[in-house]
């Protein structure tokens, strides 16, 4: 019996596309009357299993996240715009892999579906997984969340994304941070008389602790093929209870609890649904530009009809020169000395032809001189004469052998 611990009881199963396009009609309804500003953007994922948080959050990186952010832009200046904010450096870092604290989002549901019937695991991946006697199913799994969009430039993002920039492990007290970042000019010097009271400290407090659906500028053909939205993660404890004792703190979440809702998608069905999105244009080559997707997308696609067969070397298929009887009067007729003779002097110094004449006449006149029993005399003696004429005993071999064949098919056209 299958057990579905990481799908609630109400969760959604998508078997189809058109059955997640149904199914997002219905929540978009709901948000018609919310204004321009309001969007529902989605996050796919390709088990449900994993948590829902930006990379900086994973592995301890949080403590080190100032290092993080500062490096890059000491080691490689010149690919920073000077006039580049906090927010779109960090943009730049996400698209290049680096941890941030940006969660990628999508405003087309279909780019999430894609993505959340990607294979479990870097390989393909049994579908389920035993624990004890019952039997575990994977699922992907695309959340979704309707929100109010905020610019990148609201003062709100670049506050957190400066408090992101600073190194809050030694001195963090909140007199050190709003001076900091009033220096960074990313508040007056308003705001921080203002935050810095009784009355206004409430305000800085919920600024850095709320979440912003942020939509960037479509600086690369990444973000602009999938429809790209990024979720600002704050989450900056305050502690303390006097104004001038409070202290900030970087602190880390699990984002599943911020989304409305989520949808299912069994493993056995992912192929299916991919093929029908790729229908659609939604496939790898479409929503990643870069030439290592494409080329990756056309191999998966672009499939033989039929398996390869084994290699094999050519050789060339001689004919049978032991088939047909060759009379034995051939051998001393003129016009077979004369063709042997001619290919020689075509072919060889005079000397060495000459030297090969005798032997050639030598050996045609015994009786049956062309069976198989006899080959391995004829040859070998041409293969001592081309040896000592200083031939490796490979190439001498090969020339005795050619030499041989010429001699019987001679015979075997004039015998007809």
């Amino acid at each position: 019996m299958e057990s579905y611990e990481n799908r609630p009881e109400d969760g959604i199963i998508i078997e189809s596309v058109g059955d997640f396009i149904h199914a997002v009609k219905e929540i978009d309804s709901e948000s018609e009357s919310l204004g321009s500003n309001h969007i529902i953007v989605f996050r796919g994922q390709r088990t449900s299993d994993w948590s829902v948080e930006p990379s900086v959050f994973r592995d301890q990186y949080l403590s080190i996240e100032h290092d993080l952010l500062q490096k890059p832009l000491l080691q490689n200046p010149n690919e920073f715009n000077y006039s580049m904010d906090a927010f779109e450096i960090m943009t730049k870092y996400q698209h290049y892999g680096m941890c941030t604290r940006l969660l990628d989002l999508t405003t087309n549901p279909l780019v999430a579906l894609y993505f959340a019937c990607e294979a479990h695991g870097d390989t393909d991946l049994d579908v389920s997984i035993n624990h004890g006697d019952e039997e575990e199913t994977s699922y992907g799994v695309v959340y979704y969340k309707s929100d109010y969009m905020v610019a990148a430039t609201d003062q709100r993002v670049k506050t957190v994304s400066a408090l992101a920039h600073m190194n809050l492990n030694q001195v963090n007290n909140i007199k050190y941070v709003l001076d900091e970042l009033y220096r960074k000019n990313v508040i007056s010097d308003g705001d921080k008389e203002k935050w810095l009271s009784v009355e206004g400290v409430k305000e800085f407090i919920d600024i850095i602790q709320m979440n912003y659906l942020v939509r960037p500028v479509y600086s690369n053909n990444r973000l602009i093929r999938q429809s790209g939205m990024f979720m600002l993660a704050s989450c900056f404890t305050v502690k303390g209870n006097d104004i001038n004792d409070l202290i900030i703190e970087k602190s880390k979440d699990n984002f599943k609890k911020v989304f409305d809702g989520e949808f299912y998608i069994r493993e056995e069905d992912k192929n299916a649904i991919l093929q029908e999105l790729d229908r659609c244009n939604i496939n790898e080559a479409t929503l990643f530009p870069e030439l290592d997707h494409q080329l990756k997308y056309i191999k998966s696609s672009v499939k033989g009809k039929k398996s390869a067969s084994d290699f094999v070397k050519y050789e060339p298929v001689l004919p049978n020169l032991h088939e047909e009887k060759i009379e034995d009067r051939i051998a001393s007729a003129k016009e077979f000395k004369s063709t042997i003779q001619k290919h020689l002097n075509n072919q060889y110094e005079n000397d060495i032809a000459n030297e090969l004449k005798y032997i050639i006449f030598d050996c045609t006149k015994n009786v049956d001189w062309y069976k198989e029993n006899n080959k391995s005399k004829f040859i070998m003696k041409i293969t001592r004469l081309l040896k000592k004429r200083g031939n490796t005993m490979n190439a001498s071999k090969q020339t005795a052998q050619k030499i041989y064949e010429f001699v019987v098919r001679t015979a075997q056209e004039l015998s007809m």
